[in-house]
């Protein structure tokens, strides 16, 4: 069975179990959001699935679910709402590093620091130290 990932909106929650954990992380700016349905669907999603309750166009998505052909893929659709949503942050089910997706961040550095944390054992420290330490 595939894993799928959790896309959430980047918030105080996130940012206050980060530091419990001792990673750095982005502050988070305040107004992310979650999606609506007319805005995911607006989203080019080529090679993601999402698992998404069908419901109005103008509902808010709650509980938003991906998987995806590629983690390219994955990231180029979570960037893409971020930058209508604001902050996103992308926690995957399997226990592999979490992302937090800023669209003012550069999109090739995220994806290569992504990549590479989810091949070392150290990844999650390596990732939030690699994108987010000053």
């Amino acid at each position: 069975m595939a894993n799928w990932d959790l896309v959430v909106p980047y918030d105080t929650r996130a940012t206050t179990f980060l530091a419990k954990e001792g990673l750095p992380h982005p502050h988070a700016i305040e107004g992310n959001r979650s999606p609506t349905v007319r805005e995911l669907k607006s989203v080019d999603a080529t090679g993601v699935w999402w698992d998404v309750r069908e419901t109005g166009d103008d509902e808010i998505v709650d509980h938003l679910r991906m998987r995806g052909h590629t983690l390219e893929a994955e990231l180029r659709a979570v960037y893409a709402i971020a930058a209508i949503c604001g902050q996103q942050w992308v926690y995957p089910d399997s226990g592999a590093p979490s992302l937090v997706v800023d669209p003012a961040i550069d999109f090739r550095r995220t994806l290569d620091v992504w990549a590479e944390a989810n091949q070392r054992e150290d990844g999650w420290e390596w990732l939030y130290r690699e994108l987010y330490s000053s």
